[in-house]
């Protein structure tokens, strides 16, 4: 809604960390790769400066590739047996009404319905 007359930004990457390339920092309306930044790196921080900021509905994007191996991907597997347990309880609780409806169905309607007849 704003623009933003000068950006100053500190990255703090965690210890162990080793970037195989140089950081790199794109500014600008959603998908363009404007590279109108100031980026330094020394050790594990990332530097940037952009002195002439932002316009109205920009962004600025880091992008900073690091070896393999450093942050962990969690496993798929995980994630698929969370839904087939839940999957498994939701069906249960189905099968659960189904047969509750039935029993109160055969109970009470059907013989106020028949006796009616």
């Amino acid at each position: 809604i704003f623009n933003i007359l000068a950006v100053e930004a500190v990255v703090n990457l965690p210890d162990g960390l080793k970037l195989i390339e140089n950081p790199k920092v794109f500014t600008g309306k959603y998908g363009l790769k404007n590279q109108n930044a100031v980026v330094r790196q020394n050790g594990n921080q990332i530097f940037i400066r952009m002195p002439n900021g932002l316009k109205k509905r920009e962004a600025m994007t880091i992008r900073a590739v690091s070896n393999s191996g450093f942050f962990q991907i969690p496993e798929k597997s995980l994630f698929l047996n969370k839904r087939v347990n839940n999957l498994f309880v939701i069906f249960v609780v189905f099968v659960f009404c189904v047969f509750f409806v039935e029993r109160i169905w055969k109970r009470w309607y059907k013989k106020a319905y028949f006796s009616s007849l």
